[in-house]
């Protein structure tokens, strides 16, 4: 992977989590707080060296 951007959504469109960096991934908070089990939407757009791009989006389920 050359470049890389997650991002993940609460139900109302607020943006709780941004990376540029494939490690480390999501660990539930925002703003340093735990959120609370919901589901999450998310968009991910890689792109590879060989100039393979990938762009996706969908939900993931927080659960503690």
């Amino acid at each position: 992977i050359d470049n890389i951007t997650i991002i993940v959504y609460d139900r109302w469109g607020e943006e709780v989590f941004q990376t540029k960096d494939q490690y480390p991934g999501w660990d539930g908070t925002y703003e340093g707080e735990l959120l609370e089990p919901d589901v999450y939407g998310y968009w991910l757009d890689i792109e590879c060296i060989n100039g393979f791009k990938y762009t996706t989006q969908g939900n993931v389920t927080l659960m503690r």
